[in-house]
């Protein structure tokens, strides 16, 4: 698998891939909620991208209507500013939508590490952004050999961690993630309980979530 990086400076924004050979400066809207690095070392946002031959698969839920995805590809392409566009429309609790990226076969990642999804939450008066602390709303999951093994949110242990990213619009804002007690080689993003905030025509629609690249290892350091 392939390491993905982006580097952080105080003055500069990210302007490329994650990857090891180019890890590129982001400035001030880099922010670690967690830990904080010495001041003379950048901070640096990390992926173990899931690339190579790994698939890329979508589930929706029968109660998600008009619920899509564009370009799911893009959620394992080891390219930092690429992204799926997740669309969950007036999903219920239970109702909702899924990205997964299995690895090729014959990988297997050890437990550990910090399964997770770089993406940008749609800006919702009263959704999304607000249940993530408080439910369901987006969880990772991870599987092995088709077999769930571990899932969270933001009301299940291990808790759903969110660590902020960048502020730069073109760049995912957030990494959610939690540190996995099995092996697996599977790591997925499910969405659900969106609410309706914006109308085109008359019809109700939520923004997309944009999905930049499920790890199978990642965040801040």
């Amino acid at each position: 698998m392939k390491r993905l990086l982006i580097a952080a400076a105080a003055a500069s924004l990210l302007t490329g891939c994650f990857n090891d050979k180019f890890a590129e400066e982001v400035g001030d809207g880099i922010t670690d909620p967690i830990t904080q690095p010495p001041p003379d070392r950048p901070k640096v946002a990390y992926c173990d991208s899931i690339v190579g031959n790994s698939t890329v698969s979508t589930t929706f839920s029968p109660g998600c209507l008009n619920c899509d995805i564009v370009d799911e590809a893009k959620v394992a392409d080891d390219v930092a500013r690429s992204f799926a566009s997740l669309t969950i429309n007036d999903a219920p609790q239970t109702q909702g939508g899924s990205v997964r990226v299995t690895a090729q076969s014959g990988v297997v990642f050890p437990a550990g590490r910090e399964a997770g999804a770089y993406l940008t939450i749609p800006e919702q008066p009263a959704g999304t952004q607000v249940q993530l602390l408080s439910s369901n709303a987006i969880a990772i999951k991870t599987y092995l050999g088709g077999i769930l093994q571990e899932e969270t949110s933001a009301v299940a242990e291990p808790r759903l961690k969110l660590q902020a990213v960048s502020s730069d619009p073109e760049l995912p804002e957030s990494y959610v993630s939690f540190t996995t007690s099995r092996m697996f080689d599977a790591v997925e993003l499910s969405i659900s309980n969106s609410t309706l905030t914006i109308s085109t025509s008359g019809v109700s629609q939520t923004p997309p979530y944009k999905v930049y690249e499920l790890c199978s290892d990642g965040g801040i350091r």
